[in-house]
């Protein structure tokens, strides 16, 4: 089987959209119960945090980044406090991070194995239930399935000649 461009991207930004619209839908799911604890324990810590107050967490489980992203991309809509806006936001976060993922996913099979692959390969991440279920919480999963992606993306780049050594330290991050 062969696929033109066309068909190609058409099939990618139709599950792109199936695949954002599974992630999207039901962020509340749980109606602000907080039943997961590690998005708990994200939350409680990333709520400390202030450019005026707190700039270092006492939570250490994860890295900073991991609650300043949610606690800055709120800020301009959640109060200070308000643990079921900042949890909302890192879910929403976590879920355009899984979203990312799948054309990415796609990239990365089209180049080592062809369009079908790549197809075959952004149907399997945007209806993967693992990385749905992920994306509805406001962890760490879907940022590291993203950046791993990404990753292998760029050692394949490397690999088959379409990037120099210094572009893929560079999008390695070093």
């Amino acid at each position: 089987m062969t696929l033109t461009e066309a068909q190609y991207r058409s099939a990618l930004i139709g599950l792109v959209l199936a695949g954002a619209a599974l992630r999207l839908t039901g962020l509340n799911w749980d109606e602000g119960r907080g039943l997961h604890p590690d998005e708990g324990n994200l939350v409680r810590a990333a709520l400390t945090l202030g450019i005026e107050g707190r700039l270092i967490p006492d939570f250490h489980a994860y890295n900073d980044l991991a609650l300043w992203l949610p606690r800055l991309l709120s800020a301009p809509f959640c109060a200070a406090a308000d643990a079921g806006c900042l949890t909302h936001a890192a879910r929403l976060l976590s879920a355009l991070m899984s979203v990312a993922a799948i054309p990415l996913a796609a990239g990365l099979a089209r180049q080592m194995a062809g369009p079908v692959a790549g197809i075959a390969a952004a149907a399997a991440f945007a209806g993967s239930a693992p990385l749905v279920q992920w994306a509805h919480f406001g962890t760490t999963e879907s940022a590291l399935v993203l950046i791993v992606t990404a990753l292998w993306f760029v050692a394949v780049r490397w690999q088959s000649g379409q990037i120099g050594d210094r572009a893929a330290a560079l999008w390695s991050g070093g």
